[in-house]
């Protein structure tokens, strides 16, 4: 089974995922980690984050992966994610997000993750793009005003919260307006307006959907991985 959940940068997308892959007991995959992962390692390679080829052979370079666990994996080793938090690396992530090359090798990866797992899966086109035929798909929202709020106390940065907003602003524009997979709700989604809620309250919402018919906590009593797979524990 796969739960997808789109929407812009500060909403709440991968918090909420992390809880709701938990209480499942899926695989929580987070696709922006990856995109953030090609940027950051193009950046300290100096590539040009304009050069589709050099920075789509990064990603292939990358093989990125995850564990059982849904730690993110890069040639099988686990990448540090604290290096990955910032706002200079998801502008950097939203640049490569743009070229059409570099998106076709992560999607490839992340359709290969999601036919290995059971996965709560997260970005700005799960829903539309990576797993159209997801089994739920939901797009979280939230006023610019809320989701800057939720970035300022979330990184370490020299923006106050009116640039902060801008920022935010300026990498929604960017993510609705590129050529390739923009950031778009999907018809068959449910929408999830966060303001003004705690993220538990937001992950009861989803799982008011799920739970009912999800029958996915008793698989690790069982035994059993995501997926289906047997626990080599």
């Amino acid at each position: 089974m796969i739960i997808a959940i789109d929407g812009p940068a500060g909403s709440g997308k991968s918090t909420v995922a992390q809880l709701l892959a938990q209480r499942l007991g899926f695989l929580m995959l987070n696709t922006g980690a990856m995109y953030r992962a090609v940027g950051v390692t193009c950046l300290s390679q100096g590539v040009d984050l304009q050069d589709s080829a050099a920075c789509s052979q990064i990603a292939q370079d990358l093989d990125l992966e995850v564990d059982r666990d849904g730690r993110l994996l890069s040639r099988g080793q686990v990448v540090d994610m604290d290096g990955l938090i910032g706002e200079s690396q998801g502008a950097a992530a939203s640049r490569v997000a743009k070229l059409p090359q570099v998106r076709t090798v992560l999607v490839k990866a992340q359709q290969r993750i999601g036919e290995r797992w059971d996965l709560v899966t997260e970005g700005r086109d799960t829903t539309t793009v990576v797993f159209p035929r997801a089994e739920y798909k939901f797009f979280l929202t939230a006023s610019l005003e809320e989701r800057a709020k939720r970035r300022h106390g979330q990184v370490t940065s020299d923006l106050d919260l009116k640039r902060l907003a801008e920022e935010i602003e300026r990498r929604d524009r960017q993510d609705s307006e590129r050529e390739a997979s923009p950031l778009s709700q999907a018809e068959d989604a449910h929408v999830i307006h966060t303001d003004g809620l705690t993220i538990e309250q937001v992950v009861d919402r989803l799982f008011a959907v799920i739970g009912p018919v999800s029958g996915a906590p008793d698989a690790f009593s069982e035994g059993l991985m995501p997926g289906g797979g047997q626990s080599g524990e």
